[in-house]
């Protein structure tokens, strides 16, 4: 069978498994489920960026069409399958689930196996993760059998219908024994690899020890007396340069181990150790010099509990009051502090314990980011309280930092970077009245100049853009206008009103104002273009007549032969764009250049001079549309064929 055909229910209630057993919440989750049931070749087709329900639904319909995987024989659904069998065993209906769908394919086993599949429960510290996933990755390439790894953290509640019926129902249990396995917190109660061998010992499951390097459990006297029974079991140990052996060996070992009885065992009884700071005390005597001499002595040693009962009695005795009454003070002072010191320790262990829990699992550790916030408020001397992050939370739960803000925009606004090169500027227009835009193609070179990299607007200021800087208080900010010659208090109407048409009847200052705005808004270097932006943004080095090419070409840019008489959206001529993917740049409207048209290299901005302009437009001839044509006005015109595009100063990221 090539693919396995599923109903519309089955399909449904398969990506909600999925989606919430699977543990597929963070892009790591995902590709451990795929190393771990074998798919590792269908990541590229996956999207880890979704969430966990699309994800499973993608996942499922990626496997379902893609037919038999060569590597089993089977559909490569099966391994997602499998792998799931694995994962649900302590839920009834959900294993009967996947038992279902999987019954077509049979269960293959080994004779060493005595024809049952085995369900082998993998215990282990996060810290060993790597390992551990390794290592039962490479079991299953020997192994026909369940193996169950947590591959997401499990919080509380599901601890014990979820982990632990997994391990009720393994056949073998595989302890990964690292340096982090029998830590202190072995010692802690609720630890939960402590609560899974202390459940595999009583429920006399075999353990097979997993020594990474060698490590084995430490002497059984060390050990809690639940699980003292550990240190009994035997071992496969792994070394890098003894993996596969290691693995084969293991895989050999685990179906005997399944089928050898394993005998009670009863945790031994523990004796809590004695504090090292107990003192005997001695008892009272007949003599209160005695006893106050005692209590003296306890007082100096700081054992405060031990002089309390002394000096009461002394008291009571009315034994030396000008001695004994401050004293007693004195004590009772320092054992309610004592006291209200140790329920407040108590207290901080508490709230750092529940944390802790919290943040074991990626369901919850938000939540553990704000238990944590509040915690250190409630007690901002936690470390002196508890003497040591034994969880490393100040570090786990530290407040992340705040999102980017996004970058403003604007419809259409669309940076395109441009690399450096030079450009030569012809010497334009003389004021003899003898040169034909039109015509006249060759003119004498002006200069060669250098151009830095920048980045270009994609297209023309737009209406649409223009009126968000006029509904913004463009005309009434003075700081958009400090130090123009002139002072623009209000717009002029368009022409043309459609929001991607290019923005006109503008002059150079309003120009001007609009990328102080904009620069403002954006956090960005901008401003109008030079000259020599404007040309090399135009055609580069290609050497052309027009941005796309040395052959003019009405269908590729509004010029008067166009013959549509007003201006066209700025997007309207993808294929009139420039080398480097500019649009717009040959027609439609006259684009307003930084630079003084009578002297190109001066960039002022507080005088009258005339300014240059560049792209002719709707309703000049094709002539004024080359990439080298100058052109130059006075900077308070207005026009409906002149408007505008910007630059930024540097390349934007």
């Amino acid at each position: 069978m090539a693919e396995i055909r599923l109903t519309p229910e089955q399909l449904r209630q398969l990506v909600h498994l999925t989606a919430t057993r699977a543990g597929i919440l963070t892009a790591l989750d995902r590709q451990n489920l795929l190393e771990l049931a074998g798919l590792s070749e269908f990541t590229a087709r996956l999207d880890f960026s979704s969430n966990a329900q699309t994800f499973g639904q993608q996942l499922i319909r990626t496997l379902q069409t893609h037919g038999t995987l060569e590597q089993t024989n089977q559909p490569a659904l099966v391994s997602l399958l499998r792998e799931l069998q694995s994962i649900v065993g302590g839920h009834e209906d959900e294993a009967a689930f996947v038992a279902g769908l999987l019954a077509p394919y049979g269960k293959k086993t080994s004779a060493a196996q005595g024809g049952k599949r085995l369900n082998v429960f993998v215990s282990y510290r996060r810290k060993s993760w790597a390992f551990t996933h390794r290592m039962a990755g490479d079991l299953k390439q020997h192994l026909d059998a369940d193996i169950f790894v947590d591959i997401s953290s499990i919080d509380q509640a599901d601890f014990e219908t979820s982990i632990l019926g997994h391990l009720r129902a393994s056949d073998v249990v595989l302890l990964v024994v690292s340096e982090y396995t029998f830590s202190e917190r072995i010692h802690n109660a609720d630890d939960w690899v402590r609560r899974e061998i202390a459940l595999a010992l009583t429920m006399r499951k075999p353990i097979v020890l997993i020594a990474v390097e060698g490590l084995f459990p430490p002497d059984a006297a060390s050990l809690p007396a639940d699980i003292r029974g550990v240190t009994r079991m035997q071992g496969i140990e792994f070394y890098p340069s003894y993996w596969e052996a290691a693995v084969k060996k293991l895989a050999d070992f685990i179906p005997i181990a399944a089928a050898s009885p394993v005998s009670d065992y009863t945790p031994a009884l523990e004796t809590p150790p004695k504090s090292p700071s107990t003192i005997t005390v001695t008892p009272l005597t007949a003599d209160p010099a005695t006893d106050l001499q005692r209590a003296i002595d306890l007082l100096n040693a700081d054992r405060f509990d031990e002089a309390l009962p002394i000096l009461e009695k002394l008291d009571a005795e009315k034994y030396r009051p000008r001695v004994v009454t401050p004293m007693l003070a004195q004590v009772r002072q320092e054992v309610q502090a004592a006291a209200e010191r140790a329920h407040r320790h108590a207290a901080c262990q508490e709230n750092y314990d529940e944390i802790a829990l919290l943040a074991r699992t990626t369901r919850t550790v938000e939540q553990a980011r704000k238990e944590w916030a509040q915690f250190t408020n409630d007690y901002p001397d936690w470390q002196a309280v508890l003497g040591s992050d034994t969880e490393g939370l100040a570090e786990k739960l530290k407040p992340l930092a705040p999102p980017p803000k996004p970058r403003f925009t604007l419809p259409l606004l669309e940076w395109i970077n441009i690399p450096a090169g030079s450009v030569g500027l012809e010497t334009g227009w003389d004021g003899s009245g003898n040169y034909d835009y039109a015509k006249n193609y060759s003119q004498k070179l002006l200069g060669t100049y250098t151009v830095a990299s920048f980045a270009i607007a994609k297209y023309p200021v737009t209406n649409a853009q223009f009126q968000a800087f006029v509904e913004d208080g463009g005309y009434r900010e003075d700081r958009y206008w400090k130090d123009l010659a002139q002072r623009v208090t209000a717009p002029q109407k368009s022409s043309w009103t459609d929001p991607t048409h290019p923005r006109e009847t503008v002059n150079w200052y309003e120009a001007m104002a609009f990328t102080r705005w904009l620069a403002e808004k954006t956090g960005l270097a901008v401003t109008l273009p030079t000259e020599m932006q404007w040309q090399w943004a135009a055609v580069g080095d290609k050497g052309w007549a027009y941005p796309y090419g040395n052959t003019f070409d009405k269908n590729k840019g509004n010029t008067n032969e166009s013959g549509i008489k007003k201006t066209t959206p700025v997007d309207k001529y993808p294929q009139g764009a420039s080398p480097f993917g500019v649009m717009d740049l040959s027609g439609n409207v006259w684009e307003w250049c930084l630079n003084e048209y009578a002297n190109v290299n001066s960039n002022s901005y507080g005088n009258t001079q005339s300014r240059s302009l560049r792209g002719g437009s709707w309703d000049y001839l094709l002539g004024y549309a080359r990439a080298a044509a100058r052109y130059g006005s006075v900077p308070v015109a207005r026009d409906l064929s002149g408007g505008f595009r910007v630059v930024c100063s540097a390349p934007v990221t």
